[in-house]
């Protein structure tokens, strides 16, 4: 299978992008079904207390450390001629942004092409 470094970058955006999905599914089942406050929607309860409030942050803390531990740990992707590793902003204009003036074509360190096969 001749895949190029442009393929082997888009299937790894779409990777990450999928396990972000994924993570932000399980956080949100998480704080519906495991942290949830008693009375969570009755329209009388103004604030919630400061043990609830506490969880809550603490649970949100939790998803940001896991997303962006995710999200940095698949899109490092290095070039192979050079070894520059392809930033995740890079990855998504490169991988799947449309073809156009805006979408790279060769790496920046060292001007490889991505079309070009992987080795």
């Amino acid at each position: 299978m001749n895949e190029t470094i442009r393929d082997r970058l888009k299937r790894r955006m779409w990777i990450a992008m999928g396990g972000n999905a994924v993570i932000l599914v399980v956080w949100f089942l998480a704080m519906t079904f495991v942290v949830r406050p008693d009375h969570w929607s009755e329209w009388h309860t103004r604030s919630l207390g400061q043990h609830h409030s506490l969880i809550i942050s603490l649970w949100c803390l939790i998803y940001l450390a896991v997303g962006g531990t995710w999200l940095f740990a698949i899109s490092r992707l290095r070039c192979p001629t050079c070894g520059a590793i392809f930033g995740y902003q890079f990855g998504l204009r490169a991988g799947l942004g449309r073809p156009g003036p805006q979408r790279p074509d060769a790496c920046p360190s060292c001007g490889t092409s991505l079309d070009t096969p992987w080795p």
